[in-house]
């Protein structure tokens, strides 16, 4: 028997339905994997201003769902119809109107998950980066300068780039991987 769902090939399972639809149905509630909305959410406006809390410093921290952007921080996002978007930039946009097309929505208080417009801004990619080194939230810099990451003191990677010991003999003294003295060697770290 082939699954219950209007174009699925896929051999039934359960209920009528093969094992993804089948899952879907149970998680969801819904074979289309959308979930059932509450009718008394309403329109995508009313959702979004139930789905942030408002702090002591005037943000709003979105408490609706997430997504990692692509260094693992947590972005909020909000469903408008059957599409997913940016609770930041839904926020902006009902505020202020269309965003320009390639235009980013930055965060004046660094706080990714707030959505007040108050505390939203437009630029360019450029823009943002440059906002990120103004306010000393970049990993920018090298060895001790680098944010309290570095294992060694710039003291010590200059005892190590004057050393004529082996690369191995050198990690193992200071505690680190030959791969990082190799690059105190060659001037790319420190």
């Amino acid at each position: 028997m082939k699954c219950g769902f209007e174009g699925c090939e896929r051999n039934a399972v359960s209920k009528g339905y093969c094992d993804k639809h089948y899952r879907r149905l149970l998680k969801h509630g819904d074979v289309n994997g959308r979930g059932l909305r509450k009718v008394d959410e309403g329109n995508p406006v009313e959702r979004f201003h139930k789905k942030y809390e408002i702090n002591n410093d005037g943000c709003w921290i979105w408490t609706g769902s997430t997504r990692p952007n692509g260094k693992g921080v947590l972005y909020p996002r909000h469903s408008v119809g059957d599409k997913s978007v940016g609770a930041h930039r839904f926020s902006y946009e009902l505020a202020n109107g269309k965003i320009p097309d390639g235009m980013y929505v930055c965060h004046k208080c660094d706080t990714p998950l707030c959505v007040n417009p108050d505390h939203l801004f437009i630029g360019t990619h450029h823009d943002n980066m440059k906002d990120m080194v103004d306010k000393q939230r970049s990993f920018v810099g090298r060895g001790e300068n680098k944010k309290g990451l570095a294992k060694l003191t710039n003291e010590q990677a200059n005892e190590i780039r004057q050393s004529t010991l082996s690369q191995s003999k050198l990690g193992k003294i200071y505690g680190v991987a030959q791969t990082t003295i190799g690059r105190i060697k060659r001037g790319v770290s420190y």
